[in-house]
């Protein structure tokens, strides 16, 4: 039997950012096609999954995820730029584990929602579950050549 993991979600014009709750997830496999998302991990023997289908189609390549401390964070590229009125693509009363959750915005920079051109994770909102310094940066390819605008 598995159980269902807590999804705290948000957006921006151009992104989708999830927070899968699972505190130090073991055995993370997690999907992205470009309908839908889901998650499998374990922790202390419990199997945790969960499956979306997205209400819009997402650019799988220009995404991206994390691994920290209290679950796993994702960043999703939108295929287009639009707000969504849900997460999911069924219509109707919101599966119990998703919830619209403001505060991972709180990770991202505070610039104008329709300007999301150089933004990028501020982690230290997150404990992080590695100590590798090359996994604490969550960056796109081209960040190098964008100034960071995220608090040190």
């Amino acid at each position: 039997m598995s159980t269902t993991p807590t999804i705290g979600w948000a957006q921006r014009l151009d992104k989708l950012y999830l927070n899968v709750e699972l505190p130090d997830p073991k055995d993370v496999d997690l999907r992205l096609e470009p309908d839908g998302f889901s998650v499998f991990a374990t922790k202390d023997d419990v199997h945790y999954e969960a499956e979306i289908e997205l209400f819009d189609n997402v650019d799988v390549e220009g995404s991206k995820f994390h691994i920290v401390e209290t679950g796993i964070v994702y960043v999703i590229q939108k295929a287009e730029k639009k707000w969504w009125t849900r997460l999911y693509k069924q219509q109707g009363k919101p599966p119990a584990f998703i919830k619209f959750d403001r505060d991972i915005l709180a990770a991202f920079d505070d610039e104008d929602d329709e300007n999301d051109e150089g933004r990028t994770v501020d982690f230290s909102k997150f404990k992080m579950a590695r100590d590798d310094p090359d996994e604490e940066e969550f960056k796109d390819e081209d960040d190098e050549a964008k100034p960071s605008t995220s608090a040190a």
